[in-house]
C-alpha cells in the first residue's frame, strides 16, 4: 500500500503475502472455533453430573472433573493460539525509502569489511521503531562479528542500530538475511545475589534475564516449593516454559495461565513454585509487573521507596490464575529490586518491611551488583547469621542513554 507522505512516496509492507495472509487469518477462525466447542462441551458434563452425583463413585467424579479442566485448558491455548496467528497475517510494517547514494555508501563500507551486500531495506515497525534488513555473504579468508556490522551501519546510516541476538556471532559464507534493529534510548545494569538455605547445598530460588529483540528486559525470578534440588528442579522448569511460551508468541498473561494448568494437573505430589515477572520496555521505560505468589518488590528513586505487594497464591494452587498486574514509569537511575520470599522472611525479623524500605532508601552505592550484596548482607545479619530459606536479591538499574 503507497502513499505520498511529507511530498515523498512510502509504502507500508505486509510481512505475509495476501495469500498466506488469507490462510492465517482461516486457520486462526478455525481455531476459535475449536475453542469455542471445547468450552461449550466443557458444560455439558457438569449438569449430567449434578444429575448423576449420588449414582457415581468418587474416583469416577474426580476422573471427569480432570477431563473437564483439561478441555478448558486447551480451550484456551487454542484460543490464544488463534489470536497469535490472526496478529502475524496482520502485521505490517512502514517501508522508509532510501536513496541510491545512501545505498551504495553502505555496499562500499561492507564490500571494505569483506561482506557482499544483495539487498537492504529499512523498515519501521508498528511501534515506530527503525529495523534494517540486509541480505549479504561474508568473502574472503577473515571472519566477520555481526556486532561489526551493526558498528558499521550505525555510523553510515547515522542511526545507532543493534544486531539481532538470535542470529549468528558471524556472517555467514553464503547469502543470509540479517536483521539490525533500533537502539533503546534505556540501557541496563543488572546484579544479583543469593544464600542457600544452611541444611541443603543447592537454591530453590531460580532467575533469569531475558532480553528481546522488541526492546524489552524481562527479568523472571521463581521460587521453587521447599528447598533444595526438587525445589531447584521446579522453579528452573518454570522459567524455561515460560521462555518457551514467550518465544512461541504467547502473551505473558496467557503463559502464566497455561503454566498454572499445567502445573494444576500433575498426578504426582502437588508443587506450588512461584513467579515473579519484570517487563521493562527500554525505548520508553516503562514497568509491567506480573506476580503469582511472588514477594513484593521495590522500585528506589535516589532515596524514595516504591513498595509493589504480590497478594495471589503460587502456580498450582487453584486450576485457574489471574496474574496481578502493576505498572509503573521508571526514569533515569531508577533501580528495580526484586525479591525471594526468603529474604522477605529475614527482614521481617527485624524491625520490620518498614525498617527495610528505609534501610533500601539509605543505599548509596550506584552498582547493581554491590546493592544487591548489601541487601543480602543487611537480611542475613538481621536474622543473626540463620538462613532458614534460600534468599535471592535482583537489582535492575536502568539508565537513560546520551544521545
Amino acid at each position: 500500500m503507497r502513499k505520498q507522505e511529507n511530498g515523498k512516496r512510502t509504502c507500508t509492507t505486509e510481512m505475509i503475502p495476501p495469500y498466506g495472509q488469507q490462510k492465517l487469518t482461516r486457520y486462526a477462525e478455525t481455531f476459535k472455533e475449536l475453542a469455542e466447542m471445547m468450552a461449550c462441551e466443557e458444560d455439558k458434563p457438569a449438569l449430567y453430573e449434578v444429575q448423576r452425583a449420588e449414582d457415581e463413585d468418587r474416583q469416577r467424579m474426580f476422573l471427569k472433573s480432570m477431563h473437564r479442566r483439561n478441555r478448558s485448558i486447551f480451550s484456551e491455548q487454542l484460543d490464544e493460539m488463534a489470536h497469535i496467528m490472526d496478529h502475524v497475517a496482520k502485521e505490517t510494517y512502514r517501508e522508509i525509502p532510501m536513496g541510491e547514494r545512501r545505498f551504495r555508501m553502505v555496499y562500499k563500507a561492507l564490500k571494505q569489511m569483506h561482506v557482499e551486500m544483495k539487498d537492504m531495506l529499512r523498515l519501521e515497525n508498528q511501534d515506530g521503531h527503525l529495523e534494517i534488513s540486509i541480505v549479504a555473504r561474508a568473502r574472503g579468508r577473515e571472519s566477520v562479528a555481526i556486532e561489526d556490522m551493526a558498528g558499521m551501519l550505525s555510523v553510515v546510516l547515522n542511526e545507532r542500530l543493534l544486531p539481532d541476538r538470535t542470529e549468528k556471532v558471524f556472517v555467514s559464507r553464503e547469502y543470509e538475511l540479517y536483521h539490525f534493529f533500533e537502539e533503546p534510548n534505556f540501557q541496563v545494569m543488572t546484579g544479583s545475589a543469593l544464600a542457600v538455605k544452611e541444611t541443603e547445598r543447592i537454591s530453590g530460588d531460580n532467575f533469569c534475564f531475558y532480553e528481546k529483540d522488541d526492546g524489552h528486559l524481562l527479568v523472571l525470578l521463581s521460587d521453587g516449593t521447599g528447598s533444595g534440588i526438587e525445589a531447584c528442579d521446579d522453579s528452573s522448569q518454570v522459567l524455561l516454559l515460560f521462555r518457551k511460551l514467550m518465544d512461541a508468541g504467547f502473551s505473558k498473561e496467557k503463559a502464566a495461565q497455561i503454566l498454572n494448568g499445567s502445573i494444576h494437573l500433575q498426578d504426582e505430589e502437588q508443587h506450588m513454585p512461584t513467579l515473579d515477572i519484570c517487563d521493562i520496555n527500554l525505548y520508553s521505560g516503562e514497568l509491567e509487573l506480573l506476580k503469582i505468589g511472588a514477594s513484593c518488590t521495590y522500585i528506589k528513586r535516589g532515596r524514595m521507596i516504591d513498595r509493589i505487594s504480590g497478594g495471589n497464591l503460587p502456580l498450582g494452587a487453584w486450576d485457574h490464575v489471574e496474574p496481578r498486574s502493576v505498572s509503573r514509569e521508571l526514569l533515569d537511575s531508577d533501580y528495580v529490586i526484586m525479591l525471594s520470599d526468603g529474604i522477605i522472611d529475614a527482614a521481617g525479623r527485624g524491625m520490620g518491611e518498614d525498617v527495610f524500605a528505609e534501610f533500601l532508601g539509605s543505599i548509596t552505592c550506584t552498582v547493581p551488583s554491590e546493592i544487591a550484596n548489601q541487601i543480602l548482607n543487611y537480611c542475613i545479619h538481621q536474622c543473626k547469621g540463620q538462613i532458614k530459606d534460600d534468599m535471592t536479591v535482583l537489582v535492575i538499574g536502568l539508565w537513560e542513554r546520551m544521545k
